[in-house]
C-alpha cells in the first residue's frame, strides 16, 4: 500500500514540501488575500461604475469573500501544525493570544482615540462622553462579538455607521482555535481519520442544519469554520497530496462545465483556488519573493478604516481610484504595525515559552 501512495503522490510533489518554511511562500499569498479584501471592499465603501469583477463572474462571492475563505482554510493548515508542533497546549494558547491580541489592541486604540475624535460629527467632549465610544473598545478587545459603530463617525459615508467591518471574523477566528486547541487535548490530532470524519459531519450539518453551527460561529461564521478544518485535514493528509499544476487546470474545466449548478460550482471553484495558491506558495519564483515579513494581519484589520476615512474625506472617489490610496496607506500601516507589534508580540511569546527558560510556560 506504502509503494501504491509513494507512486501516486511523489514526496517531492506533494503538500508536506509546504511545511518546510523554506519551500513555501504564505506570506505573499496572505499579503495578496488581504490587498484582494480592500480591492473586494472598494466597490461597495466608494462609488462603483461597475459590478466587482468577480462577483460578476461568480454570481456568488467576491473578492473580499474569497480572500477569507484563503485565510480561514491556511489558517487551519498552519494552526494544526503549530498545536502539533507544541510542547504543550499553553504553548500552543499563548502563541495564538500573542498573535491575535496585541496589534488588535493598538489598532482598536488607535481607531478610537484618534480617528475617532478626528472624524466624528460630534465634538470631542461629547464624542468620549458617549457610552458607545467606550463600547467599541472594550467589546471588539473581547472578541466574543464585535460592534461597529464609534459615535459621529463614517455617519455620511456610503457604508455608514460601520467604522471596521473587516472584524467581523475574528471573533471566529478565536472560536476556530479553541475548537483545535479543544481537539488537541482530547488527542483527535493524532488520529487524521478521526479529524476527516468529523470534517464530512460538520459539513453535512452545515447543508442540513446550518443554524446548529450559526448558534456557536454567527450566522456568516460556520462556513468559514469548514474551510478552517478543511485546511487541518490537508495538514494532516498532506503527504498523500499531489501538487501538480494539471489538476489545478482540471479543477477549473470541471468549474466552468458546472458553472450552472450553483451549489456543486461554487465547491468545484473554491477547490480549484485554494489548490492552485497552495502550487503558487511552493513555486520557486514566487519563494524567491521576499517580503520581509507578515504583513497581513495589519492590512486586515487597518483596511476597512483606512478605506472608511478616505470615503469620509473625499467622497467622490471611485472604487479603483481609491485602491490606490488606500491600499498604499494601509501598506505602511501593516508594515509598521508588523515591526513595531505583531514581531516583537511573537518574539516575546517565543522567549516566554522557551523550555527550560526563566519564563517558560509551565
Amino acid at each position: 500500500m506504502k509503494r501504491v501512495l509513494s507512486y501516486i503522490a511523489p514526496k517531492d510533489k506533494t503538500l508536506d514540501v509546504l511545511l518546510d518554511r523554506e519551500r513555501n511562500n504564505f506570506d505573499v499569498i496572505r499579503l495578496l488575500a488581504a490587498l484582494s479584501v480592500i480591492f473586494g471592499h472598494s466597490f461597495v465603501l466608494f462609488h462603483a461604475s461597475s459590478e466587482e469583477p468577480l462577483r460578476a463572474v461568480l454570481h456568488t462571492d467576491y473578492s473580499g469573500s474569497l480572500a477569507v475563505y484563503v485565510f480561514f482554510f491556511l489558517s487551519g493548515f498552519l494552526v494544526c501544525g503549530s498545536y502539533l508542533r507544541a510542547r504543550h497546549a499553553l504553548d500552543f494558547l499563548w502563541k495564538r493570544v500573542f498573535r491575535i491580541w496585541p496589534a488588535l489592541l493598538v489598532c482598536l486604540l488607535l481607531t478610537v482615540f484618534v480617528v475617532g475624535p478626528w472624524l466624528s460629527t460630534l465634538t470631542v467632549s461629547a464624542y468620549f462622553s458617549q457610552a458607545d465610544t467606550w463600547h467599541y473598545l472594550g467589546t471588539n478587545a473581547l472578541l466574543y462579538t464585535v460592534t461597529y459603530n464609534l459615535p459621529g463617525v463614517f455617519d455620511t459615508n456610503l457604508v455608514p455607521h460601520t467604522v471596521n467591518g473587516s472584524l467581523w471574523t475574528l471573533p471566529v477566528e478565536v472560536r476556530c482555535y479553541i475548537v483545535m486547541l479543544l481537539l488537541g487535548i482530547c488527542r483527535v490530532l493524532r488520529k487524521p481519520l478521526l479529524v476527516l470524519i468529523l470534517f464530512a459531519g460538520l459539513a453535512i450539518v452545515y447543508m442540513q442544519k446550518q443554524e446548529w453551527l450559526d448558534y456557536f460561529f454567527t450566522e456568516y461564521g460556520s462556513n468559514l469554520l469548514l474551510f478552517f478544518m478543511a485546511g487541518a485535514v490537508a495538514f494532516l493528509y498532506s503527504r498523500y497530496i499531489v501538487l501538480w499544476p494539471v489538476f489545478s487546470i482540471i479543477f477549473l474545466v470541471l468549474w466552468l462545465l458546472f458553472k450552472d449548478d450553483s451549489g456543486f460550482s461554487q465547491f468545484l471553484f473554491y477547490i480549484f483556488l485554494i489548490y492552485t495558491l497552495l502550487i503558487l506558495a511552493s513555486n520557486r519564483y514566487v519563494i524567491a519573493v521576499k517580503p520581509g515579513g507578515d504583513y497581513s494581519y495589519g492590512i486586515y484589520i487597518y483596511g476597512f478604516v483606512v478605506q472608511q476615512c478616505f470615503a469620509c474625506l473625499f467622497p467622490s472617489l471611485g472604487s479603483y481610484e481609491s485602491m490606490i490610496y488606500t491600499m498604499s496607506v494601509t501598506l505602511i500601516i501593516a508594515v509598521l504595525s508588523w515591526f513595531l507589534i505583531e514581531k516583537p508580540a511573537l518574539g516575546l511569546v517565543h522567549r516566554f515559552s522557551k523550555p527550560g527558560g526563566q519564563n517558560s510556560v509551565q
